[in-house]
């Protein structure tokens, strides 16, 4: 891959769109996979795993402490 110099006049837009979708995964329908990988939903997911000790899947039991941790 080449790269040329950046384009300073595009930028501007560049980010704005970089932000409007980042925005669309919180707010739109998630893309394709489980909905709790993506946006608020996967947040309150990714929370409700950090302290979780019943599920195999949870990173109290997935990473117990230890040398490996």
């Amino acid at each position: 891959m080449t790269l040329g110099a950046p384009d300073f006049e595009r930028l501007p837009e560049a980010v704005r769109e970089g932000i409007r979708q980042s925005v669309a995964l919180f707010f739109d329908e998630p893309p394709k996979g489980a909905r709790t990988n993506f946006g608020l939903e996967g947040l309150r997911h990714w929370a409700a795993m950090l302290a979780n000790t019943r599920n195999p899947r949870g990173w109290a039991r997935f990473y117990p402490p230890g040398p490996h941790l």
